[in-house]
């Protein structure tokens, strides 16, 4: 069974999944990227132990969400023609995505869309992207999706839920266990990882620990990432006499350090689809607080079992705050039920799942 995959650029955490599902004995597995990297992004990328391709490009464009873009590329038949593949998954909406889609239509070749949106992500999408959803969702042989929400967003357009199948988005559990440290040995009261933007919603955190520090002085929060917005989050978090780091970019190496080191993790978000970083919390058995709008939310944050999500409201966060860190009994449960929660959340499930797919659109 000849794979192949349309995506937008290698990631840390699907690198591993397209080396196990490349492994499988009946599947042979190509992976066409659009770009090497996109300039948001500055990961140190494992080694890549399978067939891929970079897809020469003619112009990539910056959405004005500011950390999403269009990629623009040729070539991308030739590619298939040359591959031959039975299988084409495409992980979104692309024009070299929408080639792939077309392609399988007069090769009479099957497709699997892939996802990890969910309805609360693509509110803002206009009429021609919607449609655009309807046509390719309703002519596709199977479905990926990394959450159950993803589900959901599929069966709204139109999808059977029989061929819709799990590839939950993971990380390497066992490198954040290893960091997890007890309650009492962690330095930081908080931490925030992501990218300082404005849909990141750092700005929140500071709005926390405002009002936090009158009842809990010698707050310490880290800050992981980095962008436009630290020098406006610095100036008040000083005035307030915060015990603060911002340690800038980090590692993928360095981060399972960092998130075993923090009791907390916030995770105030006012757009994402899934949130890798919330499984990089719980891996670590750390708790999270997090806003309503990440898929995550719904499925791995689960309330008075491994943290909290809530609406943004800074009396609410404040509160459930001050409970953990105030009761290291609570937290220890919190925290061992988010390492037993993510343990399902695998490399080899991830793989499974994109493999079974396959099968399904091959019936």
């Amino acid at each position: 069974m000849k794979i192949l995959v349309i995506t937008n650029i290698p990631v840390p955490y699907r690198i591993p999944v397209y080396t196990i599902l490349s492994s499988y004995s009946d599947v042979e597995l190509h992976v066409a990227y659009m770009a090497p990297i996109e300039e948001n992004r500055a990961w140190t990328l494992p080694a890549m132990e399978f067939d891929y391709y970079i897809l020469p490009r003619t112009k990539t464009i910056a959405k004005k969400d500011g950390f999403n873009y269009i990629h623009l590329n040729k070539g991308v038949w030739k590619h298939l023609n040359t591959k031959k593949p039975d299988v084409v998954i495409t992980t979104g909406f692309n024009p070299a995505q929408i080639e792939g889609w077309v392609w399988t239509r007069l090769k009479r070749k099957k497709h699997i869309a892939m996802s990890d949106g969910w309805l609360k992500s693509e509110t803002s999408l206009s009429v021609i992207h919607r449609i655009v959803r309807k046509v390719i969702l309703g002519n596709s042989e199977a479905f990926i999706g990394a959450s159950k929400q993803t589900f959901k967003l599929f069966e709204h357009y139109g999808a059977s839920k029989e061929k819709i199948v799990q590839s939950a988005l993971v990380t390497n559990n066992k490198v954040f266990n290893d960091s997890n440290l007890s309650f009492k040995d962690r330095e930081y009261d908080l931490i925030f990882s992501g990218t300082l933007l404005e849909h990141k919603n750092p700005d929140f955190v500071v709005q926390v620990a405002r009002q936090l520090v009158k009842v809990r002085p010698g707050l310490s929060i880290v800050f992981l990432g980095k962008g436009p917005l630290q020098a406006q989050l610095e100036e008040p978090l000083t005035k307030l006499k915060v015990t603060f780091k911002f340690a800038g970019h980090v590692e993928q190496t360095e981060i399972p350090r960092y998130m075993g080191n923090a009791k907390i993790h916030l995770f105030p978000t006012l757009q994402e689809a899934w949130g890798i970083v919330v499984n990089e919390a719980s891996a670590a058995g750390t708790p999270t607080i997090s806003s309503m709008n990440t898929a995550a939310a719904h499925e791995v944050v689960l309330n008075d079992e491994t943290g909290y999500a809530l609406e943004l409201e800074v009396s609410l966060w404040c509160k459930r705050i001050v409970e953990l860190l105030d009761d290291s009994e609570k937290w220890q449960s919190f925290s061992s039920n988010a390492i037993k929660l993510i343990s399902n959340y695998t490399f080899n499930a991830a793989a499974k799942g994109m493999y079974l797919a396959s099968k399904k659109a091959m019936e």
